[in-house]
């Protein structure tokens, strides 16, 4: 396959939210290297005032692949180019060096810069004096042409080392057809970049002054409940503390510092003025004596949790009583203030500084590598920052309105997580259920005297690993009826317990142990591999001697989230590929298991049956043709109609 390896240097700094926006027609491309395959040297344009479609003279006519180090952040200066849009069209491929090496790496928590994958390689390393001067918010332009130029030619070298020893690898691995299909999705993703998410601004204002309105009208309210039932002229209440919380409704004490007189000063220039001491000051407070729940109880004496879905477990349960008709009140009002703070402080103050006014669109930045330390659960999965996109409340995804002329679609794989463990499992009774159209999540909830929307919540807990412990805290059930579930659930489906196991066992199999430290890993029918560390064993095991020992959780979870993963690059790799440059539709948005578009209104019969098929069918024939993999439960793909993003939920 013939490829050209590409990379740009820009100027520009933060603006709206991205460093070096692409989107800001104030930011510019400074210098384009390229190196042919079949050329010993790379070549460049440069223009210190800026290169565009018109003066950026190079050519990917005959090229079949463009590599690249983080190659999104590149295309997406030219995505809009004619001669990239046609290159795309025609079936032209991308290779990044950086996400095929976190792939190749079993997405490891470690360091995938240029620099990095040149030394683990056999590349040279970037001048310390340049990397100097970026990070002081230095300019490319601002520096001299010469060296620029040294630099960035440099880079294409050391891309094209890397990305020749990175097929070797893949090849040797099986790992190419897992590798081709990111990259494939990738491409999606870039797309998704470009077209940004519709947001409603004057909708957008309208929310945020009338929530700004309601927050002070009930921290007024609060303040007057808490007066009755807190020594503010002691100590002031925090509603953001969780132990102040906590005290508030369950009683306990606190303490404070206060001054005590102990006589008067002998010396010095305030000679005669009283001299005093810090003492502590243990308060008791009564609040609203509202019984606790034990298993609720946190590390601090006395102190219980005071999250979200404990709180709503504790207002339900005291519906209809008179005698806690104040704590009622209050834990109605606390609750709306956590969501109404969460909404204004995340959403509604940050979103009108990231509204690109040259699109306005907000474009988030999807991050397909995350950087060391992110934490994030190394599965491959999508996420997205300045801002987040993938986790909007229902207020906000109704500020996401299609303009006029288009319908946003939301194509969403129903019952995603049970149906990858069916097929990962191989749980006949399991597979029988779904193929079947079973209720099952009714079903298991009679079985453990429950909701039903508890069992779905339970299941799709246990579906990722959770053990009781989360379950209890995040449902607000008792730890005994987790456990029941639990148990209840693998004697229903006694494969599933299986394939756990199994999990397990091979990660403990795989241990190796690197730089003192147990690393493991585990493959997936898609040839991923997942790595695991050893960690500090929890008090139980280090009683037996155990030290240190893999997350026991992270077995069962890593191929279920990396999985679901899989299948969502290879579903967006294909839209892409159906759907690019039609000019009726857009791709704008992936929300793990969902993927959103805008479709103009005369192509939407056409083009929301397209989507379903494609992403049941042709992700189907994907799986077993690339990777041997025969899904013994179908996917299903609901696609959902609506005018903003909200009405698609509902």
């Amino acid at each position: 396959m013939s490829y050209l390896v590409l990379d740009l240097e820009a100027d520009g700094r933060e603006t709206y939210g991205r460093f070096c926006n692409q989107f800001d027609p104030d930011h510019k491309i400074i210098m384009i290297q390229f190196k042919s395959q079949n050329r010993a040297k790379p070549s460049y344009v440069y223009d210190s005032s800026g290169i565009n479609e018109y003066n950026g003279d190079f050519s990917i006519h005959r090229v079949e692949c463009l590599v690249g180090q983080n190659i999104k952040f590149d295309l997406l200066w030219v995505w809009g180019w004619a001669r990239f849009q046609t290159f795309f069209k025609n079936g032209g491929k991308v290779w990044d060096t950086m996400l095929a090496e976190y792939l190749l790496c079993g997405q490891r928590d470690q360091e995938y810069s240029l620099n990095a994958l040149s030394a683990k390689y056999g590349g040279t390393q970037k001048d310390d004096i340049i990397s100097s001067h970026f990070e002081k918010g230095g300019l490319f332009s601002e520096i001299p042409k010469d060296i620029a130029v040294e630099y960035g030619l440099n880079d294409v070298i050391n891309t094209e080392i890397i990305y020749l020893k990175q097929v070797a690898i893949a090849k040797k691995r099986g790992m190419l057809p897992l590798i081709e299909q990111y990259m494939e999705g990738l491409l999606a993703i870039i797309e998704m970049e470009y077209n940004g998410i519709p947001i409603d601004r004057n909708r957008l204002h309208r929310v945020g002054v009338q929530t700004g309105m309601r927050l002070t009208e009930i921290e007024q309210d609060l303040n007057k409940m808490i007066m009755a039932h807190w020594p503010t002229d002691k100590i002031a209440f925090n509603m953001r503390s969780p132990v102040h919380v906590s005290t508030l409704l369950f009683s306990g004490t606190l303490s404070y510092t206060d001054k005590e007189e102990i006589g008067t000063l002998k010396t010095g220039p305030n000679k005669g003025n009283p001299k005093y001491r810090n003492i502590e000051i243990i308060l008791p407070i009564q609040g609203f004596q509202l019984k606790g729940n034990d298993e609720f109880l946190t590390e601090r004496e006395g102190i219980y949790s005071t999250n979200e879905s404990i709180l709503r477990q504790l207002y339900q349960s005291l519906q209809g009583s008179s005698t806690y008709k104040s704590a009622l009140d209050f834990l109605q009002l606390l609750l709306e203030h956590r969501e109404l703070s969460k909404l204004q402080s995340s959403y509604l103050q940050p979103f009108p500084g990231l509204l690109q006014p040259y699109s306005g669109n907000i474009h988030t930045s999807f991050i397909v590598c995350p950087s060391r330390g992110a934490r994030n659960p190394p599965t491959g999965r999508l996420s997205s920052r300045g801002p987040n996109v993938q986790n909007l409340p229902p207020t906000i995804q109704a500020l996401v309105v299609a303009p006029e002329g288009w319908t946003l679609v939301g194509a969403d794989y129903a019952g995603f997580e049970i149906r990858l463990l069916a097929n990962l499992s191989g749980d006949p009774l399991l597979i029988h259920e779904l193929n079947n159209g079973y209720d099952l999540h009714a079903a298991n909830a009679t079985r453990a005297g429950i909701t039903r929307s508890q069992a779905k919540a339970l299941t799709f807990g246990l579906t990722y690993g959770e053990g009781p412990g989360a379950m209890s805290m995040k449902e607000g059930i008792s730890m005994d009826t987790a456990k029941d579930f639990i148990s209840s659930f693998y004697e229903k489906y006694p494969r599933i317990q299986e394939w756990h196991e199994e999990l397990i066992k091979e990660v403990n199999y795989n241990k190796t142990i690197i730089n003192g430290k147990g690393v493991s890993f585990i493959r997936s029918p898609t040839k991923k591999f997942y790595t695991f560390e050893e960690r500090e064993s929890p008090e139980f095991m280090r009683k037996k001697g155990i030290l240190t020992s893999f997350t026991p959780t992270q077995p069962k979870n890593y191929p279920m989230q990396g999985t679901g993963a899989d299948i969502v690059r290879i579903a967006e790799g294909l839209l892409f590929r159906e759907f690019y440059q039609h000019g009726h539709i857009q791709i704008i948005n992936d929300i793990h298991d969902e993927i959103l578009f805008l479709i103009e209104n005369w192509k939407l019969d056409e083009y929301c049956a397209k989507i379903k098929t494609i992403m049941e069918d042709g992700v189907r024939d994907v799986l077993r043709d690339k990777f041997n993999f025969e899904l013994k439960c179908p996917l299903v793909v609901e696609v959902k109609r609506g005018k903003n993003w909200k009405e698609i939920k509902q």
